[in-house]
């Protein structure tokens, strides 16, 4: 049995359903909602079985998948067996995911009167010709439609999704795109370059020659330009991918990047608690046949190796970078000789608390001087 504390972890529900599959997804999601209500019932005895049962989360975070597909009635007994399952009330962070065309002001009404204080939707694009290649169902309009009747129902911090780096589209420029989001108004905006990845539509296309990714150089001035976008008009670049108003960056992604503890529930979720960490079965069929209870995979204690290329992946992710004093003692010799050669390449600097960071003009090619720093372990 774990040990956790009221207000010291995080809880995760992955809920797997969405309504279509886009171009570029390769997350597990299922898009036949048979299992919704079977699936919610074993999510409920899961919780119900945990060690966190009871107890008050410090953030609860609801992602997919597609939360709001459950529909109204679905996510009032999801909403439900949370605040059933636990001392719900003095939740720092409550966020939800959303596709803007689910967004009425029944479903904002639901989610406000439950305590839910953030909504984090998939726009993608502000540009209708971009939505269609990518295979959403919304168009602009119904992002902003959406903005506001969540700003109606009470709902103060919201954020947006946007992809860049897409092949070429009629009529589709990524740093009006960036400006269009900025007029939203809203707290937060992740922003991620397009990825093909392995099983997904793009990656298929990409393959048989049906579709040509932009190149690398031509995303990498893209992501120039909205770092320069969101940093004028205010926005704090304090994770790779991740920008928001002063006060209003992401409580629960954080924690994954510090390593705080959480419980993650429903098929596929992760959980990490007390250095151990467990996934569920990737299986919605298998995940109600037994209620929550198979897990994929159980690693009862960390290896020193795995903790520090977490410590050096995760940081370095951020505009905090990399405490030392995170990284176990038996990497800290191979973390310092690292950091000194990564520094003389002007790839890392230090700040003045000691912690070191990858210089933001150089995230764009984070991943090499993370796996050149985690590369010292082997």
């Amino acid at each position: 049995m774990f040990h956790v504390e009221h207000y010291k972890f995080g809880v995760y529900v992955h809920v797997p359903f969405c309504v279509s599959k886009c171009a570029y997804c390769d997350f597990y999601r299922v898009v036949d909602l048979g299992l919704a209500d079977a699936y919610l019932d074993a999510l409920a005895s899961e919780i119900r079985g945990s060690a966190a049962a009871g107890l008050r989360p410090r953030t609860v975070y609801l992602g997919g998948g597609t939360p709001s597909c459950l529909g109204v009635s679905g996510l009032r007994k999801l909403l439900r067996t949370l605040c059933d399952g636990f001392d719900v009330g003095g939740v720092a962070e409550w966020t939800v995911e959303c596709n803007p065309e689910d967004v009425t002001d029944e479903l904002a009404g639901l989610l406000a009167a439950s305590g839910v204080n953030r909504v984090s939707m998939g726009a993608q694009s502000l540009c209708d010709a971009a939505l269609r290649m990518m295979g959403r169902r919304h168009d602009a309009d119904r992002v902003s439609l959406a903005v506001g009747i969540l700003r109606d129902a009470g709902i103060k911090n919201i954020s947006v999704d946007c992809i860049y780096g897409l092949p070429a589209v009629r009529g589709y420029s990524a740093a009006d795109d960036f400006e269009r989001f900025v007029s939203l108004g809203v707290e937060h905006l992740s922003a991620y370059s397009l990825q093909y990845e392995e099983g997904s539509a793009f990656s298929r296309m990409v393959e048989s020659g049906r579709l040509t990714p932009l190149p690398d150089d031509e995303v990498a001035e893209q992501y120039d330009v909205l770092t320069s976008v969101m940093r004028e008009a205010g926005y704090h670049h304090y994770e790779i991918s991740n920008y928001a108003k002063p006060g209003f960056e992401a409580v629960h992604n954080s924690s994954y990047w510090d390593r705080t503890d959480y419980f993650g529930f429903g098929p596929s979720a992760s959980s990490l608690i007390n250095g151990r960490r467990i996934t569920n079965v990737s299986d919605v069929a298998e995940y109600v046949a037994t209620c929550g209870g198979k897990k994929e995979l159980v690693e009862d204690v960390m290896a020193d190796d795995v903790v520090y290329d977490e410590v050096v992946m995760l940081g370095l992710r951020t505009s905090r970078g990399v405490n030392p004093a995170d990284v176990p003692a038996s990497f800290a010799r191979i973390f310092s000789m690292a950091v000194k050669k990564e520094v003389s390449l002007g790839n890392l600097v230090f700040l003045d608390d000691g912690c070191v960071r990858i210089p933001e003009e150089r995230w764009m090619v984070s991943d090499s001087i993370i796996r050149d720093v985690a590369g010292f372990s082997l």
